[in-house]
């Protein structure tokens, strides 16, 4: 079961934290031109976290929430062409629960899983992310201003790796300012 729990643990360092205080209120008045720039990580988390992990024929369930704290890192937004580059550190806290007992966790990070270097698109109410392997993930605009970005992103992950099969869902927020 320790074995399971670091596994998981490493899983969700590397792509998770919670809604910690982010106030969404739909002001999506930016555009391109005002994404481009460097933008500061101030809050990051993930809410209504699951892991459901199947280990030969037996599965258990985990449920967690995370936020980052401590944050130096940045994501440098160019035009022509749209191109991203995150950087930084941050330290992860998380907080899951398994089999009725809970557990809490943090540890350096420095990438938000699916929120990687790479490039990106605009579109009316989301910004697409393509990460430097060719995966996308659409986050949507909950807020954006000149100087401040509030995303919301559901994300369904699986993963196999050898003969663990785990699937991971969840709501991440991140709030950037200028």
């Amino acid at each position: 079961m320790k074995k399971l729990l670091f596994l998981f643990f490493v899983v969700i360092l590397v792509s998770c934290t919670q809604n910690n205080g982010i106030n969404i209120d739909n002001n999506t008045n930016g555009s391109a031109s005002d994404l481009v720039g460097t933008w500061n990580v101030i809050a990051q988390g993930i809410e209504n976290g699951t892991t459901k992990t199947t280990v030969a024929g037996q599965t258990t369930t985990i449920t967690f929430e995370s936020y980052g704290k401590d944050f130096n890192f940045t994501y440098v937004f160019t035009e022509s062409p749209n191109v991203v580059v995150a950087q930084g550190t941050y330290t992860n806290v998380v907080t899951t629960t398994v089999a009725g007992q809970t557990f809490t966790q943090e540890g350096p990070s420095s990438s938000i899983d699916g929120l990687d270097s790479g490039t990106w698109i605009l579109n009316q109410n989301s910004l697409v992310l393509v990460n430097n392997n060719g995966v996308s993930d659409e986050a949507m605009i909950e807020e954006f201003t000149p100087t401040k970005l509030i995303l919301k992103i559901a994300f369904e992950r699986s993963t196999n790796q050898g003969g663990i099969q785990s699937e991971t869902k969840g709501t991440m927020y991140l709030e950037l300012e200028k």
